[in-house]
This record gives structure tokens, C-alpha cells and sequence, in this order.
């Protein structure tokens, strides 16, 4: 008998792995997207920012709520979608590298041009896995495998 035990991680909670601490960022909108969870990722001196499936309402949030700062490594909200990864979230945490999660020729046809022109605006250089494939980060040399 599986007994898998889920809970929503509510806002500010604070999940420790080893040397890696995740800081949950989300808040309870109406909508599911915007509703997903958000995460602050801290490793070493490294800083990553996981949006899971954040609309810019979400990020409008975040950014009114926090002072997050420069971060190193964006994941993409919502696979890239024109309807995430506004130009207020580049501006303000400037990250030098943004990863796309999305599925090759998906249906909806992620990532958007709109949202790879905005990283093209911000100098984010980007990798996504509909080209790529998986994509590894070693956080403690940042290589990329």
C-alpha cells in the first residue's frame, strides 16, 4: 500500500537540504498557475529563483513583497508562456542565466518569441530544454553538463 503524504508549502516556509535552503514565495491566488509554488533557492553564494507555472501577476507580488536582488539563475515561468517573465522580474533580479522548461513542438508553442526577446533585452543568455534536452548545473562550478 502507497501512502504518499502531500501538503501545500505555505508562504515563508522554510525547507533545509543539506546545504541547500528553499524559501516558498507564493501566495493563494484564485488562479492555479498563479497559485503554484514559488521558491527562493540558496546554495553557497548561489541564488535561483524557481517560478513553477507564475503568471506576471505572481511576480508583481513577489516583487512587491520582497527584496530579492540580483539572481543568479532564473527558471522561466509557465515554460516560457508571453503570460510570464515580465520585464518588472528581469529588471529587478537581472539573472545571468534563465532555463526554459518546455516540451519539443508543444501544443502551445512555448517558449514564446515575446518572452526570448525579453531576455535578448536583459542580456539573460537562456537554455531550454526542448533544445538542449535535461540540462545539469553543477552549483559548485557552474558548469553545465
Amino acid at each position: 500500500m502507497n501512502h504518499k503524504k502531500t501538503f501545500q508549502i505555505a508562504k515563508n516556509y522554510l525547507i533545509k537540504l543539506g546545504r541547500i535552503s528553499l524559501i516558498s514565495l507564493n501566495k493563494a491566488f484564485l488562479d492555479e498557475n498563479d497559485s503554484s509554488t514559488i521558491l527562493l533557492m540558496y546554495y553557497k553564494n548561489i541564488k535561483i529563483l524557481l517560478t513553477g507555472d507564475a503568471s506576471v501577476k505572481s511576480e508583481k507580488y513577489i516583487l512587491d513583497t520582497y527584496d530579492l536582488g540580483h539572481v543568479d539563475i532564473l527558471k522561466l515561468g509557465h515554460h516560457g508562456s508571453k503570460t510570464s517573465t515580465g520585464e518588472a522580474l528581469l529588471k529587478e533580479i537581472r539573472p545571468s542565466l534563465g532555463l526554459i522548461s518546455c516540451g519539443k513542438d508543444n501544443k502551445f508553442n512555448h517558449p514564446h518569441k515575446v518572452t526570448i526577446e525579453k531576455l535578448k533585452k536583459y542580456k539573460v543568455r537562456y537554455l531550454r530544454t526542448d533544445i538542449e534536452g535535461s540540462i545539469k548545473i553543477d552549483l559548485d562550478t557552474l558548469k553545465i553538463n
